[in-house]
């Protein structure tokens, strides 16, 4: 395998409660087989949290734009080559992110759009990549919003 440019940050949701760990999402992908968290980034938002949401690594990768077979995720099928998974932990299906959450999510999305070269447009929900059938990353997230924040950010407007 080579080295392939990240052209794109999809979004997921892990389809379970807002009190679910890091270490739950660990377990259930090596569970699956898996080496490790199939998710580079988690955004965790747990309800009785004393710090509010915070940002998690999931796959270990060395933050430049380029996956080496090493740092490649198990997140989308099809797309892991070439795209950088986030995951809001929590069932965005029945429940909507929380300001503060989208509020970290979009600080870290105008970030990493910056250091990846990327731009709002290259942000993509997992239910809009090529062959997903999957509501993922849940109903209630509204990805335009999301792509318009950053966009204002990047823009100086936000």
């Amino acid at each position: 395998m080579t080295e392939a440019r990240i052209d794109k940050i999809v979004l997921h949701h892990a389809a379970a409660p807002r009190s679910t760990t890091v270490e739950d999402i660990k377990r259930w992908h090596i569970e699956k087989g898996w080496r490790d968290i199939g998710y580079h980034w988690l955004l965790t938002d747990a309800p009785d949290s004393p710090v509010g949401p915070q940002m998690h690594i999931g796959r270990a990768h060395n933050l430049d734009d380029r996956w080496e077979p090493w740092e490649r995720g198990a997140h989308a099928k099809g797309h892991n080559s070439h795209t950088m998974g986030v995951c809001l932990v929590a069932n965005h299906s029945i429940e909507p992110p929380s300001k503060a959450a989208l509020d970290l999510l979009h600080g870290w999305l105008v970030a990493f759009c910056l250091t990846l070269r990327l731009g709002p447009d290259d942000i993509v929900g997992h239910r809009e990549l090529e062959g997903a059938a999957t509501e993922c990353p849940g109903g209630l997230v509204d990805l335009d919003a999301i792509r318009q924040r950053v966009r204002d950010a990047m823009a100086g407007e936000d």
